[in-house]
């Protein structure tokens, strides 16, 4: 989140690279979690169920959107669109 914020207001070339390869290992590491709650959803153990119900809470409540957002935004500004966004349009990856 960071990176996006630091180099969303950039015209360098360089920056939006290096953003676009931040999300890139945050869908990457989000994928990685997802392949982790399914481990845990076939354990018998309670703890397992209960650590693969927060876990999916996040990746689709909080992540996916997240990441969503950003790759529309990506993908218009690659095809030439401007884009004006604002804080309340981006999706919350944690509660404050």
């Amino acid at each position: 989140m960071r990176a996006i914020g630091e180099f969303s207001d950039t015209q360098a070339p360089g920056k939006w690279t290096l953003a676009k390869r931040r999300l890139a290992a945050l869908d990457a590491a989000t994928a990685r979690c997802v392949d982790f709650m399914s481990e845990l959803d076939t354990s018998d153990a309670e703890q397992d169920m209960h650590e693969a119900a927060l876990l999916q809470f996040f990746i689709t409540e909080r992540a996916l959107p997240f990441l969503e957002f950003w790759e529309n935004a990506v993908a218009a500004v690659d095809a030439g669109t401007a884009l004006t966004i604002n804080l309340g349009d981006i999706p919350r990856w944690t509660d404050e």
